[in-house]
C-alpha cells in the first residue's frame, strides 16, 4: 500500500500516527491541533497489525466518524510524524518522551525544501527478520545551486516495526555529499558554522535536547574502551557526576559539563540510554558505520544530531545511514535486546554467543591492562621486576583462596 504526498501550497496539513504493537490509542491530529483550509482535522492513521484505520476525508479508504474506535488501554510506543515539516513526537505508554525537530539541513548545502513525503509498508527490512514495518520518508531537495541546475537530494525515513518497539531512522544520500575542503568549483563552496570536526553531516533524526518527560534518568558512554561512563537524572545531566578516565592512564580527559562535550560527534555519546522509574527504557545509537557516525549536540546545547561526521571527505553517492531507537521494559533487558539488533543488521547475522564459553570471561583471571595496579611493571620495591611481581600474586592469591585461572600480560 502507497501513499504519496505531494508538497505545495495547496498541500493540507497531515499527521502519520504509528504506534508499535498493539492498536491505536489518541488521535494525532487532534494532539498537534493542526487544521486543514476548512477546519477539519486531516490526518493519516496507521496503527500496527493487520487492521488498518485511516481518516482522510470522505474517500476510499472510509471516515472515522466514532473516536471511540481509536481508543485502546495497551501501552506501547506511538510517534507522531508532521508530513509537512517532518518534525515527530516519540509517545512511550502515552507519554511524551522524545521530541524531533523538522526542516532537514546538511553542511555545506543552501537551503533544503521538502519535495515530497512517501508512506510504504514493507514486508522486510534488508535481510533481516524484524518483521514488517511502515516506511514513512521525506525527500528533501536544495534550490538550483550551481551552473549544472542540479539538486542536492537527500531522502529521511521513519521505518517503525510492528512487532518490536524499535524504529530506524535512515539517511539515504541519493546525490552523494563532498565536503567544502574537497569541492574544486570555489562558487559551489558555502560557508557552514556546523562544519568542524564535532559536527555531522545530515542530522536525522534532530532530538530536542529539552525532553519532555522530566523524570528520566541516563546513561551514558565515551572514550576508549567506553571508559569514561556518567549517569544520573538526565535534568542535571551537565552537573553529574562522571567517571573521566580509567585509573592509571596517562590519557585523562576532563568532561565538561555540557551536551557538547558529551556529545561531540565522535567518540563520546553512545549508546545513550534513558530510562524512568518503573524500568521502561529507550536506547538510541548508530546502526552501521560506527566509526564515522555518532551524536553530537548543537544550537547551544539545544539539539542533538545524528549521522555521520563531518570529517569526512565525501559521501558515495546512493550511500545509506541508519540511527536506531529501541525501547522495552528493564535496562539490563533491553539492552539486550538492542544488542541483538546489532547482531542481527546487517549482511551476517550473528546469533549471541554464550559468554561462558570464552575460558578468561567464564573463570576469574588477574589483568595488567591499562589502568590496572601492575600496569607499569612491578610497584613493590622487594620484587626486581614484573615477573616476579606476578608471581607473587600467583602466592597471593593461593593464600587467600582466590582461585584465578589466567593472568593477561599487558605492553610492560
Amino acid at each position: 500500500m502507497l501513499f504519496d504526498f505531494l508538497t505545495g501550497s495547496t498541500a493540507a496539513f497531515i499527521l502519520v500516527l504509528l504506534r508499535t504493537n498493539n492498536s491505536i490509542a489518541i488521535d494525532a491530529a487532534n494532539y498537534h491541533n493542526q487544521k486543514n483550509t476548512d477546519g477539519n482535522a486531516t490526518a493519516v492513521v496507521l496503527p500496527v497489525g493487520n487492521e488498518r484505520i485511516y481518516d482522510d476525508g470522505d474517500d476510499a479508504r472510509g471516515k472515522i466518524d466514532d473516536a471511540s474506535t481509536r481508543t485502546s488501554t495497551s501501552t506501547s510506543m506511538e510517534i507522531y510524524i508532521s508530513m509537512v515539516s517532518g518534525a515527530a513526537t516519540l509517545f512511550i505508554d502515552k507519554e511524551p518522551w522524545f521530541e524531533l525537530t523538522g526542516g532537514m539541513h546538511v553542511v555545506g548545502w543552501n537551503s533544503l525544501r521538502l519535495a515530497s513525503t512517501i508512506v510504504t509498508e514493507e514486508e522486510k527490512y534488508n535481510e533481516t527478520n524484524f518483521g514488517k514495518y511502515t516506511n514513512v520518508t521525506f525527500v528533501w531537495k536544495t534550490d538550483k545551486r550551481n551552473s549544472n541546475n542540479n539538486d542536492d537530494i537527500i531522502h529521511t525515513s521513519f521505518l517503525i516495526f510492528d512487532e518490536q518497539e524499535m524504529i530506524i531512522f535512515e539517511q539515504y544520500f541519493e546525490t552523494g555529499w563532498i565536503s567544502n575542503k574537497n569541492r574544486t568549483n570555489e562558487n559551489e563552496k558555502i560557508n557552514d558554522d556546523d562544519d568542524s570536526s564535532n559536527s555531522i553531516v545530515a542530522g536525522f533524526p534532530v532530538v530536542n535536547l529539552i525532553l519532555p518527560k522530566q523524570d528520566l534518568g541516563f546513561l551514558w558512554w565515551g572514550g576508549c574502551f567506553s571508559a569514561e561512563t556518567r549517569s544520573g537524572d538526565w535534568n542535571n545531566a551537565r552537573a553529574s557526576s562522571s567517571s573521566s578516565s580509567r585509573s592509571g592512564d596517562s590519557k585523562k580527559r576532563s568532561i565538561k559539563n555540557d551536551y557538547t562535550d558529551m556529545f561531540d560527534g565522535n567518540e563520546h555519546g553512545q549508546p545513550w540510554v534513558l530510562h524512568d522509574s518503573s524500568g521502561r527504557t529507550a536506547v538510541w545509537s548508530s546502526l552501521d558505520n560506527f566509526f564515522v557516525s555518532g551524536f553530537a549536540a548543537r544550537g547551544n546545547d539545544s539539539v542533538l544530531d545524528a549521522g555521520l561526521r563531518t570529517t569526512l571527505d565525501s559521501i558515495p553517492v546512493g550511500h545509506h545511514h541508519t540511527t536506531i531507537l529501541v525501547t522495552g521494559n528493564g535496562i539490563n533487558a533491553t539492552m539486550v535486546e538492542w544488542g541483538d539488533v546489532l547482531l542481527k543488521n546487517g549482511d551476517i547475522q550473528k546469533e549471541r554467543s554464550n559468554v561462558y564459553d570464552d575460558f578468561s570471561l567464564a573463570h576469574l583471571g588477574y589483568w595488567t591492562d591499562n589502568g590496572a595496579y601492575h600496569y607499569n611493571g612491578a610497584k613493590e620495591s622487594r620484587y626486581n621486576n614484573i615477573e616476579e611481581a606476578l608471581l607473587g600474586v600467583k602466592d597471593g592469591m593461593k593464600k587467600r583462596g582466590i582461585p584465578i585461572q589466567n593472568v593477561q600480560w599487558d605492553d610492560w
